[in-house]
């Protein structure tokens, strides 16, 4: 389990660290959030695995709040936020930016590992669909240029008389691309494969006859 931590009170972070790290945490500690950040842009192989942030909010310089929003097109890791003198402003504006929770200070070290262990497994979860859908960016890329032309004619909805019409061939000919296509990005049934399309190529309104094909 990684953790990174951000406070500017020397004592505060120490005292995180120390928590976290009997509980079988590996810490990255900062003194601020352009620290932290800076290192981020320097050397992103650090970052290059699951990890959960948990940063103060009143901090010289970017605070707690103005992480969140600059996290959001860096790297995709839940932010707990902790704050000892936080207004309802700073709550709201943390939930909106899409914090994983807010704690106020004086916090409950049990109820703060609780928090972060839930963060940690929430990180591997997301770190697991995003490699899950860039190996299915590559599956697709091998498929081969005709197979791509049925593929794309089968996320819009297209039957399998549609589409041998569409491309000039056999009704036959399109089975084998779509057997080859669902084999190639690992789904079993056109329900499925729909499915996997859609996330690799956006959304389409597709009509219920092409799902409900011979599978």
């Amino acid at each position: 389990m990684r953790a990174v931590l951000i406070d500017d009170d020397t004592i505060s972070l120490s005292g995180l660290k120390e928590i976290l790290s009997v509980e079988g945490f590996e810490c990255l500690d900062y003194s601020s959030a352009d620290a932290f950040l800076f290192a981020l842009k320097t050397f992103p192989s650090k970052f290059s695995s699951p990890c959960v942030v948990i940063s103060d909010v009143k901090m010289p310089g970017l605070g707690g709040i103005g992480l969140v929003r600059a996290l959001r097109s860096v790297v995709n890791a839940p932010v707990i936020l902790v704050s000892g003198q936080s207004d309802t402003e700073d709550v709201i504006a943390g939930f909106r930016g899409g914090i994983f929770n807010f704690v106020l200070k004086p916090y409950d070290p049990v109820e703060l590992i609780i928090l972060a262990k839930q963060a940690f497994r929430f990180a591997c979860a997301e770190w697991a669909k995003a490699n899950d859908h860039n190996s299915q960016r590559q599956n697709f890329k091998s498929l081969t240029k005709r197979e791509q032309d049925v593929a794309r004619c089968i996320q819009s909805g297209m039957t399998a008389r549609e589409i041998s019409q569409s491309l000039d061939i056999t009704e036959r000919t399109v089975k084998m691309h779509k057997r080859n296509i669902k084999d190639k990005l690992g789904t079993t049934r056109t329900a499925a494969l729909i499915r996997t399309l859609d996330s690799l190529m956006g959304s389409s309104s597709v009509s219920s006859k092409s799902v409900s094909e011979s599978e």
